[in-house]
């Protein structure tokens, strides 16, 4: 994120060495069950979510299933369960007697509960962090349920963590954070400065991978209480100042401060290092042992180049309260829309790829506005804090739930009007997104009507805007619009159009030339007049005679005939009727 070191840093750090081939490598065992109408026992209770030990008996008497898992390899295991139902999952060594749950019995002292965890990290997973098993020993996992009514199918797998890690005895750092971390603990955010309590111990992960995709990162806790926080660099991680190419970070995924969890977008061939440290440096949350694995989920599906260099210029200072402090105030942007064919969740990596070029980017459900840029927003993203721009290269990502078929709009502009240059757009999800550079269309609709006779309260038209470009297929946008206020704005691809401005009950009025080459079109100012009943773009005996049927009737009475309400106002009457003839015989403008 922030400027590249130009220079190797040599400093103390512990590292723990991570080989990307290594996860396929490592043998995974799967488990299934299903504890509907199995027999029932009284659980224990969980002292620390994920962690190891009990604390007594529940008053839970719920079906349980019995498994068991023999390793052949020695060393630290990762169990995890997920089920269809409130599923608790118990790991013990020497067997396992319903009748003894906390362990002693079956007159076998090695027979021990190891572990036992409930919700993780949400309901219906349940799982412990690193377990250490012995090759040649057979341990029991039993399921159950939280409550008396929990049972159905489970699936559970066990696998070698990829990489084992402590920070007990490891340097400190002032590790990264930004300004609303405390707000959004929770989840994954940008980074932009540090703490300022320089007590954090940390752990160093390097990573490289040969393949491009998105992958998820888990960072587990082992130690009982240590409270986990990870953050990804891309490039080289120097402890004197943390913030620099820290991309993203988190603290705890839902439910559990024992996993800290990230989604990113990653590069092949680029180097990647991931900091373990922990949230706090309150005596039993840190330093303490985890493990760390990674899934690669999906491939990048577009990757979209692009540039704001000689673009328009939006005024973005004043659209911040406190208004931000910039280097004057036109700084050049660039509107993309992604546009999605299947439903599911997708995640937008942008990348600036011009040394010094400092960005906002926005993400919108909605077109984007230059004028208003918080309106139909998603998420805006602005590094530094509102009074102090920190000029930074940097990279990002968000997620985002979409339906089939839907537009996300994306705008990126730099933060002050020396701020141009290059990015990237990486999407990742269930299918392909179409990437297109989209124009900014601006102007203003009226009824003559509205002008001669100005309604006493705000009356609500609906206006059809037809897009004809050169070449290609018509794009058509019907939007609400009130004699108040009739501006509009649109979003539409990048090119050269004939527009066509509508209204049911009025001609058309065309402007031709609306050249959108260059991201911008403005001023597009229509006054529409006439009267038209049936859509054709003509005044003439037609609309005399829906006119003359519906006569004198004022809605919503029987007989009241909208089409023939040329001005809006609820009634059909003498207001309609001199309408038709000061337009009688007329034709609106047609698109070429």
């Amino acid at each position: 994120m922030m400027q590249f070191l130009k220079k190797a840093i040599t400093t103390a750090v512990l590292t723990v060495s991570l080989i990307a081939s290594l996860a396929s490598a490592k043998a995974q065992t799967t488990l299934t069950g299903d504890t509907t109408g199995d027999p029932t026992f009284i659980r224990p209770i969980a002292t620390y979510d994920g962690q190891l030990g009990n604390d007594g008996i529940s008053d839970v008497s719920a079906p349980y299933e019995v498994v068991t898992f023999t390793p052949t390899v020695t060393g630290r295991y990762r169990i995890r369960e997920t089920a269809n139902f409130d599923n608790f999952l118990l790991v013990y060594a020497g067997g396992f007697d319903p009748d003894q749950p906390l362990g002693g019995g079956l007159g076998n002292p090695s027979y021990v509960n190891l572990a036992s965890n409930d919700d993780f990290p949400t309901v219906g997973v349940s799982g412990i962090a690193a377990l250490q098993l012995t090759a040649g020993t057979t341990y029991s996992i039993v399921t159950t349920g939280a409550a008396a009514t929990d049972f159905g199918a489970y699936t559970i797998t066990i696998d070698l963590a990829t990489v084992t890690g402590t920070t007990i005895g490891a340097p400190t750092y002032a590790r990264a954070t930004n300004p609303n971390e405390e707000s959004q603990f929770t989840g994954i955010y940008p980074i932009t400065t540090v703490k300022a309590d320089a007590g954090f111990r940390y752990a160093v992960v390097p990573i490289t991978f040969s393949e491009a995709g998105l992958y998820r990162f888990n960072a587990e806790a082992v130690t009982n209480g240590y409270d986990l926080f990870i953050t990804l660099y891309r490039g080289a991680f120097n402890p004197a100042n943390a913030a620099t190419n820290a991309v993203f970070a988190n603290d705890d995924s839902p439910n559990t401060n024992a996993i800290s969890s990230l989604v990113y977008g990653l590069e092949a061939g680029q180097t990647y290092t991931l900091v373990v440290s922990s949230y706090d440096t309150v005596a039993g949350r840190q330093p303490g042992e985890f493990f760390v694995n990674y899934t690669k989920i999906a491939n990048p599906q577009t990757v979209y180049t692009g540039s704001t260099t000689g673009r328009q210029t939006l005024n973005l200072q004043n659209q911040f309260n406190p208004p931000i402090t910039v280097v004057g105030n036109a700084t050049r942007y660039r509107i993309l829309r992604f546009d999605t064919t299947t439903a599911g969740v997708y995640f937008f990596k942008f990348f600036s790829t011009t040394p010094d070029f400092s960005a906002v980017v926005g993400t919108y459900e909605g077109p984007v506005t230059p004028e208003a840029i918080g309106a139909n927003i998603l998420d805006l993203e602005l590094y530094g804090t509102q009074t102090n721009i920190v000029k930074t290269l940097y990279t990002f990502q968000r997620g985002y739930n979409l339906p089939a078929n839907f537009s996300l709009f994306y705008l990126v502009s730099g933060i002050d009007n020396v701020d141009v240059g290059n990015f990237r757009v990486e999407t990742y999800g269930p299918g392909v997104v179409a990437a297109v550079q989209v124009a900014y269309i601006r102007g203003a609709v009226t009824l003559k009507t509205f002008v001669d006779n100005p309604p006493a309260a705000p009356v609500t038209f609906p206006v059809t805007f037809t897009y004809r470009p050169t070449t290609g297929v018509d794009i058509v946008e019907t939007f609400d619009l009130t004699s108040a206020n009739g501006n509009f704005y649109a979003n539409i691809p990048e090119g050269s159009y004939s527009l066509g401005i509508k209204t049911p009950r009025t001609l058309q009025k065309v402007f031709l030339g609306v050249d959108a080459t260059d991201g911008i079109e403005i001023g597009l100012n229509a006054l529409l007049v006439g009267a038209d009943s049936n859509d054709d773009n003509f005044t003439d005996i037609r609309e005399l005679l829906v006119l003359i049927a519906a006569y004198n009737k004022i809605s919503p009475a029987a007989g009241y005939n909208a089409a023939a309400d040329f001005n809006f106002d609820g009634a059909n009457d003498i207001t309609d009727l001199l309408i038709i003839i000061a337009f009688y015989n007329q034709q609106g403008q047609f698109l070429p």
